[in-house]
C-alpha cells in the first residue's frame, strides 16, 4: 500500500514538473517570440528590445528582424532602443502590417512621436493607422545614423490627428555638409538611403511628410546632404504637404510642395538647395519633380503634345523635341525652352520656340548691287540716243555705214590693181 501510494504521488509531482516546465517554455517562447533572424524574426517589441538589452554588443552591426502584425500600441508600448550612440549599430529590419497606433507609442517625453528609428535599414509599413490624437511632436520620427543602404517603404494606411513638425520624416545624418553634432559619435560614418516610397496613404491637416534636416549645417545654414536621397510619394487618398527641410537654413521657411489627392512627388538623389523644381502635368496626372538640371532635361525630353511643364523655382536650359508642349517660368530663375526664353509669367509652347524667326546676320543685312537706287542723271546732258527721236526701229546705221565704207574702198583698189595690168 505504501508502496502505491508512493508511487502515486511521484506520477503526480512529476506531472506538476512537466507542466510548470511546459508553461515556463511556453511563456519563454512568447517573450522570445522569434530569434530575431530573416528566417525566425521577433515578433514583438518587447522581444527585440530584451535582446538588445541583454547583449547590445552582439547585436552591433548584425542584421535584426523584426516582424509585427495586427497588434495595438498605446501611450509607452512600442519603445525601440535608441542606437544614436552606436558606431556601429544593429541593422534593424523592421516590419509592421495591420497595426494600430494612438498617441506617444514610443514613450518620449522629448520628442513625442509613434517610433523613433535611427538603426533602421529597411522599415516597411501597411495597412497601419497612426492617430496621434490631441497631438505629437513628430509621428514616425525615422533618423538614420551610422547605417547605409536603408530602405523605406509606407503603403496604404492612415495619420490622423495633430502633429506639431510632421507625420514622417525621413533623414540622413552625418554627411559632409552635416555639421551638427547631436549624433556624432566616434568612428561615426555618413547615413545613406537608397529609396523612399509612400503610396496609397491619407492624411490629416497637419500630418506632413518632411524630407531631411533643416540647418544643420555651418552656423545654422542649409546641410542638403540630409536630403540627399531619391524619394517617390504617389496615389494618395487626401493632400499632403511635401517639406524640403534640408534646402532650408535654420531660422528659413523650408519651401513645401502642396500635394493634391493623387498628385505625385519625384525627388532625384542628386540634391542641392539650388535644386529644381517643376510641376509637370501630362495625361491629367500631376507630377512635382525635384532634381538638378540634368535630371529635369531626362524628364522633359519625353513629354508629348499637350503636356504642361511648370518651373516653380531654379535655372533651366530645356530640349524638349515635341510639338505644343507649354512651359511657364513662375520661379525666379532663367529658363528656356529649345534656346527661346521663357520669361515670367508668360508660356511658351514648343511650337513656337521651333518657329520663332531667327535674326539675320551681318553679312545678310548689306544691300546687294540690285537693291541700289540708279545714280541720277544730269538733265542739261543729253546723249546721242536721248537727241534722236525713237521709232521703234532697233537697226544700227553706224555700224552699216562703216560696212559700205569699207566695201567701196575695196572695190577702189581693186579697179587701181586692174588699170596698172594693163597699162603693162
Amino acid at each position: 500500500m505504501k508502496k502505491r501510494m508512493l508511487a502515486v504521488i511521484t506520477a503526480v509531482l512529476l506531472s506538476l514538473s512537466l507542466a510548470s516546465t511546459a508553461s515556463f517554455a511556453a511563456t519563454t517562447s512568447d517573450a522570445t517570440g522569434g530569434t530575431g533572424t530573416a528566417d525566425d524574426p521577433y515578433t514583438s517589441v518587447e522581444a527585440y528590445a530584451n535582446a538588445y538589452k541583454s547583449d547590445a554588443n552582439k547585436l552591433a552591426g548584425k542584421d535584426v528582424y523584426v516582424t509585427i502584425s495586427g497588434q495595438m500600441f498605446t501611450e509607452g508600448t512600442f519603445m525601440l532602443p535608441n542606437t544614436q550612440s552606436m558606431s556601429n549599430p544593429p541593422l534593424l529590419h523592421l516590419t509592421i502590417t495591420g497595426c494600430e497606433f494612438t498617441g506617444n507609442t514610443a514613450g518620449d517625453t522629448t520628442n513625442s512621436s509613434f517610433m523613433y528609428l535611427p538603426n533602421c535599414k529597411e522599415l516597411v509599413i501597411d495597412d497601419c493607422t497612426f492617430n496621434a490624437d490631441t497631438g505629437l511632436k513628430y509621428g514616425i520620427n525615422w533618423n538614420l545614423v551610422n547605417v547605409t543602404g536603408a530602405t523605406v517603404k509606407i503603403t496604404n494606411s492612415t495619420f490622423s490627428g495633430a502633429y506639431e513638425k510632421n507625420a514622417i520624416k525621413v533623414n540622413q545624418r552625418n554627411g559632409a555638409d552635416d555639421v551638427a553634432n547631436d549624433v556624432k559619435t566616434e568612428g561615426y560614418k555618413a547615413a545613406s538611403v537608397d529609396s523612399v516610397v509612400i503610396s496609397g496613404c491619407t492624411f490629416s491637416d497637419t500630418a506632413k511628410i518632411s524630407i531631411g534636416s533643416q540647418g544643420k549645417g555651418e552656423g545654422g545654414a542649409a546641410a542638403p546632404s540630409t536630403g540627399g536621397f531619391p524619394v517617390d510619394i504617389s496615389g494618395n487618398e487626401s493632400a499632403v504637404s511635401v517639406v524640403l527641410d534640408y534646402a532650408a537654413a535654420k531660422s528659413a521657411t523650408p519651401e513645401a510642395i502642396e500635394l493634391a489627392s493623387g498628385n505625385g512627388f519625384v525627388k532625384t538623389e542628386s540634391v542641392s538647395a539650388e535644386n529644381l523644381t517643376v510641376k509637370y502635368t501630362s495625361g491629367g496626372a500631376t507630377t512635382y519633380y525635384v532634381g538638378d538640371a540634368e535630371d529635369i532635361n531626362e524628364v522633359v525630353k519625353n513629354a508629348k503634345s499637350g503636356d504642361s511643364i511648370e518651373i516653380i523655382k531654379g535655372s533651366a536650359d530645356l530640349d524638349i523635341p515635341a510639338a505644343e508642349v507649354t512651359v511657364t517660368n513662375n520661379g525666379e530663375g532663367t529658363v528656356t525652352v529649345n534656346d527661346t526664353a521663357v520669361t515670367k509669367g508668360s508660356p511658351v509652347t514648343t511650337e513656337e520656340a521651333a518657329t520663332t524667326p531667327e535674326q539675320p546676320s551681318d553679312e545678310s543685312n548689306k544691300p546687294t548691287d540690285t537693291d541700289k537706287p540708279a545714280a541720277p542723271q544730269d538733265p542739261t546732258k543729253a546723249t546721242a540716243s536721248d537727241a534722236a527721236p525713237k521709232t521703234g526701229d532697233d537697226f544700227n546705221m553706224t555700224l552699216m555705214a562703216g560696212i559700205m565704207a569699207a566695201a567701196a574702198a575695196v572695190a577702189a583698189g581693186t579697179v587701181i590693181s586692174s588699170r596698172r595690168k594693163k597699162s603693162h
